[in-house]
């Protein structure tokens, strides 16, 4: 009987440590990001990845899950496990008078009081459901990742003077960085 309950211990150590090194894996894998892609929506609904819009003063939320923006510019943050070399920003709005007219990362710089922004000019890319769909391309290596926080700037110089508003529906992120190869795996273990 006691040699029955040691067997019983060690097989639940046994399958204990091969769940605990699962989950530790599962967990790296997802960290890592191997795909090299990462891509987050936003549909001004809670996500913890997502700082909401900011300065609250500067756009109304909706009850139909849309904010208005009244007053230039707003920005937003994206929480990520890592960096990334590039991103494309789509994004779904309502803009009758063509205000808004540019989107862009905050880039680092040595100074807590100096906000630089890579501004990049939306390009349309297409409609749906009555929504304009707009998208920007733009290179992060120089772009700000304090706290691992991208900090992204809507721009739309001269909302507040025209009496107008931009409605957003959402926000759509994609990350991209090299993908975790093999070759990059052996590289760093020979290291």
């Amino acid at each position: 009987m006691k040699e029955m309950n040691k067997k019983m211990q060690y097989s639940i150590r046994i399958i204990g440590g091969i769940m605990i090194a699962f989950i530790f894996a599962w967990l790296m894998y997802q960290d890592r990001i191997p795909s090299g892609i990462q891509t987050i929506v936003y549909d001004n609904a809670f996500t913890p990845v997502i700082e909401p819009w900011s300065p609250p003063k500067r756009f109304l939320s909706k009850l139909t899950g849309t904010i208005d923006i009244v007053t230039d510019p707003v920005y937003l943050g994206v929480h990520l496990p890592r960096k990334f070399d590039t991103v494309t920003l789509r994004i779904w709005y309502q803009d009758s008078d063509k205000k808004l007219t540019h989107i862009g990362p905050r880039l680092a710089s040595d100074r807590f009081d100096q906000w630089d922004y890579n501004l990049v000019a939306i390009e349309p890319d297409g409609e749906e459901g009555g929504w304009n769909i707009a998208k920007i391309h733009s290179p992060l290596f120089t772009a700000d990742f304090n706290k691992r926080v991208y900090t992204f700037i809507f721009s739309a110089p001269g909302l507040d003077t025209t009496q107008s508003k931009i409605t957003i529906k959402k926000v759509e992120f994609t990350f991209t960085r090299e993908p975790l190869t093999w070759q990059k795996v052996k590289r760093f273990l020979k290291m």
